[in-house]
């Protein structure tokens, strides 16, 4: 492997909760122990804050800071849900009749 410090940010599957998993370097040769998994179940900006403070000051490469917040974006937009309901007309386009 080139480089033994990874970060995997995956959708945990219930509600809005994100899995964040970093590899541990002294666990190589053992695949099983490999991985530190938490799950995280907050609003968006401590999510943020909570990947941010990991992956700075566990001396990860500072290229990967940027790749993991773009991540975790990505997998929480995907995991939000759509409002569901009417859609309101935009106003600006519609014509009144008896008006110029």
């Amino acid at each position: 492997m080139a480089n033994k410090k990874t970060v995997a940010i995956q959708g945990g599957g219930k509600d809005l909760t994100v899995e964040l998993a970093m590899s541990k370097t002294k666990k190589q040769n053992q695949p099983g122990k490999l991985k530190q998994k938490s799950v995280m179940n907050k609003e968006f900006y401590r999510m943020d804050k909570a990947v941010s403070n990991q992956v700075g000051e566990n001396n990860y490469k500072p290229d990967l800071m940027n790749a993991a917040l773009a991540r975790l974006s990505a997998v929480y937009r995907s995991l939000k849900v759509n409002k569901s309901g009417v859609k309101k007309r935009n106003m600006q386009n519609v014509r009144i009749p008896g008006r110029k």
